[in-house]
């Protein structure tokens, strides 16, 4: 098997180290984690496990390594949208641990995220312990095996901005609505997470505890509110001449891009005048969006 890059010490073969799940823990359950989270947003924590298959023997026989040296397996993360990137947990190890299954864990703000969250696990060199072959790594922290980028898509995958849970009766929002989605389609240059806001009738208790407390149980009404979102805010911005005139027009972060990306994930290969044009057929505009989000799919 070839080995993955050249560097200029040894590495392992890039079958030493695999992840055999990526899995998101809600409560105590750990789910498999897909390429899209449903009814995700930013206001939501993504608790990461990734279980990840380890061949200590083959790695120090692939690295010409003495059994004291030491290595690093870690969970690491990063996001498009917002530019940043962390580390999870980290299990140090030598030869004596045996060849195996480990799990790494990560807690990510989710304030932190935004377009897609990309996590891969990197396997360190840290010491080289009586370990004299030439070709060992001459820097702690030096990378000797990155597994396959798991991507995951949250740009366009539901509510990415604040959620607040109030009393309508307190408003001049209908006082029998379930939410109410606050933004101006006029002004999509604005920042998402500052000025979209979702909120929630707090007299709709079931309402409120699906969108606050992600639960399987609640998920039916968590994709009705995303199934919602989506078409409030696709058609929004398709009523704005600027936005027809120009999508790209718009920076990263901004209601415009978040909308343009949420358009280009669902109606891909479709021009702006024929997805406007399908909007003017309620039905099929809703039937064709249940399709392209999987509204549903998940709880078969």
């Amino acid at each position: 098997m070839k080995r993955v890059q050249r560097r200029p010490y040894l590495i392992p073969l890039s079958d030493r180290v695999a992840v055999e799940q990526w899995g998101q823990q809600i409560d105590n359950q750990i789910t498999p984690l897909g390429d899209r989270l449903p009814g995700w947003d930013a206001g939501t924590d993504i608790r990461i496990r990734a279980d990840v298959f380890v061949n200590v023997e083959g790695i120090y026989q692939d690295c010409r390594l003495e059994r004291d040296a030491k290595l690093r397996l870690v969970l690491l993360w990063e996001s498009s949208g917002t530019k940043l990137r962390g580390r999870g947990g980290a299990v140090d190890f030598t030869h004596k641990a045996p060849s195996g299954r480990t799990a790494l864990t990560a807690h990510i703000d989710g304030k932190l995220l935004a377009d897609t969250l990309t996590l891969f696990v990197k396997l360190l060199f840290i010491s080289p312990g009586t370990t004299q072959h030439q070709l060992v790594p001459k820097l702690s922290g030096s990378i000797l095996l990155e597994t396959p980028p798991h991507k995951i898509q949250l740009e366009g995958d539901g509510a990415r901005f604040p959620i607040e849970v109030i009393d309508f009766t307190t408003t001049d929002f209908p006082h029998q609505a379930g939410w109410y989605l606050y933004w101006d389609p006029d002004d999509l240059a604005q920042p998402l997470l500052g000025d979209v806001r979702l909120y929630v009738n707090s007299r709709h208790p079931q309402i409120a505890t699906a969108v606050s407390n992600i639960r399987p149980e609640t998920a039916g009404i968590r994709e009705a509110v995303r199934l919602d979102l989506a078409q409030t805010l696709i058609r929004g911005v398709l009523l704005n001449p600027s936005f027809l005139e120009n999508p790209d027009r718009y920076t990263p972060g901004t209601i415009g891009a978040a909308v343009r990306a949420m358009i280009r994930l669902y109606f891909d290969g479709y021009q702006l005048e024929s997805v406007q044009k399908l909007t003017q057929s309620p039905h099929e505009f809703s039937a064709h969006l249940q399709e392209k989000m999987k509204i549903f799919t998940y709880e078969q």
